[in-house]
């Protein structure tokens, strides 16, 4: 279970929050309240309001977890790339190709993450939930890996000593191709990764246009992503003191971190929409929210009073509103 300090996630419905100050003195107050809103103010076309509206937190909810899973696999692709340079300058010439193989195939494993998007599903078909958790479970598993790996490279330094012995052409063959053969399957993750983010944002972009005076919002976003191709990023700057590969991959990382910084601030973007939504309890903006396992939002306050009510049984009033309502008939009798 993650948690911040505006936004808690559940992956149950048995979320535990942080103690806090409610308006109510009671929960019984609480639902008093809340029924006598509900009653008075969610007409038949509130409530498709309020419906569709859940249907847009699900979806946002589900273009996060994309963006966050492209951001990990930034991170995982780049550790692949430094352990298996590191482990092959701590091996013999003849076990180059064999020590740097492992790191080769967690690239390619990246790049089908990047690959794998089925245009046939999806944002708001629930088969989406099924695709992504197979995807998080190969990223997941693959970050296993790296972490147990005997060879560790997350320290930014260790990554900098592993970039600057790039500097020196090798004069051993063997030498050569292996590290050239680590370039090159770096550079093909983060062309794919590019091609992904452009995918992605086509996907969200709808998103911010359904919301008024966005464009500054969407201008903003382009302009990250779109210099990622502008001229002088593309333009690889070659120090005859350097070997050439050295150059390229110090362009290949840094345009690593820029799509990653691009998706990072996608995802936020996307979670300011979320800030315009009603909580479907009270029918207020604003509020702390919590994200239930379904991906729906309610604000804290009113979740926790609700599971307070229901214990173990409590409900999604999205998920299930013809059950809430009738809750809420009932809590006025």
């Amino acid at each position: 279970m993650a948690s911040s300090s505006n936004n808690h996630v559940s992956k149950n419905m048995e979320l535990v929050l942080p103690e806090r100050q409610s308006r109510y003195v009671s929960s019984s107050q609480w639902l008093s309240d809340i029924s006598t809103r509900q009653q008075e103010f969610v007409t038949p076309e509130m409530r498709n309001k309020i419906a569709e509206k859940g249907q847009r937190q699900k979806v946002r909810a589900r273009k996060k977890k994309r963006a966050k899973l492209y951001q990990k696999t930034a991170v995982l692709n780049k550790r692949a790339w430094g352990q298996g340079n590191r482990k092959m300058m701590n091996s013999a010439p003849e076990n180059y190709q064999s020590s740097t193989m492992e790191s080769r195939n967690q690239m390619r494993s990246i790049q089908s993450v990047y690959q794998s998007r089925n245009e046939a599903v999806s944002y708001e078909d629930d088969a989406f939930d099924e695709e992504e958790e197979q995807l998080e479970t190969m990223v997941n598993n693959l970050e296993i890996a790296q972490l147990a790996d005997d060879v560790q490279v997350d320290d930014e330094n260790s990554m900098t000593q592993i970039l600057n012995q790039l500097r020196r052409e090798p004069t051993n063959e063997q030498e050569i191709a292996t590290k050239f053969q680590l370039y090159e399957t770096f550079l093909g993750t983060v062309e794919d990764s590019r091609k992904a983010t452009y995918d992605f944002w086509k996907e969200c972009k709808p998103d911010f246009d359904a919301v008024e005076n966005s464009q500054h919002i969407i201008q903003s976003i382009e302009k990250g992503i779109k210099d990622i191709d502008s001229g002088d990023n593309l333009g690889i700057v070659f120090d005859q003191g350097n070997w050439f590969v050295y150059d390229m991959t110090v362009k290949a990382d840094s345009n690593n971190e820029k799509l990653k910084a691009c998706l990072h601030d996608l995802e936020i973007k996307l979670d300011l929409l979320d800030k315009d939504d009603e909580c479907p309890f009270c029918l207020e903006k604003g509020q702390e929210s919590v994200t239930l396992g379904c991906c729906h939002k309610a604000c804290v306050d009113c979740w926790t009073h609700w599971q307070e009510l229901k214990g173990q049984n409590a409900f999604c009033p999205l998920c299930r509103q013809e059950d809430f309502l009738e809750n809420m008939v009932e809590a006025q009798n």
